[in-house]
């Protein structure tokens, strides 16, 4: 009986990131997309493995590695202008190292938006 409690116990400490919030609500097209990983939980420090995709268009969802781009840093990540100048739309997921495990998170679609200002796009998370 001990032994499931504390299979329990580690499941319970490794929660995936459970949402991504866009930091800035209005980017240049200089300044790139600062993107911050909120709701996991580990039990200790740990490097995120960052996978953005970005998009063609608003419709699709093409997650093929070869696609991507694939950065390694903490909870919050700057993309480069360079990644996401020409898209639409970009798809996000994080991965971890927990207890020596890989844990994904979900699939995070993002948007970007037109504003009145010509110089300004706002990037919002997609309603699936």
């Amino acid at each position: 009986m001990a032994g499931c409690q504390n299979t329990e116990v580690e499941r319970d400490e490794c929660q995936p990131v459970m949402a991504v919030k866009v930091e800035d609500s209005c980017s240049s097209v200089y300044t790139g997309l600062t993107l911050v990983a909120s709701g996991y939980k580990i039990p200790f420090e740990t490097a995120f493995r960052w996978h953005v995709y970005p998009q063609k268009d608003t419709l699709s969802n093409d997650v093929t590695p070869s696609k991507g781009w694939l950065d390694q840093g903490q909870e919050r990540i700057l993309v480069s202008d360079t990644i996401i100048k020409n898209a639409p739309k970009i798809v996000v997921q994080i991965s971890m190292t927990c207890q020596g495990k890989t844990v994904e998170s979900l699939y995070f679609p993002i948007v970007k938006r037109k504003t009145s200002n010509p110089s300004c796009d706002v990037w919002r998370p997609q309603k699936l």
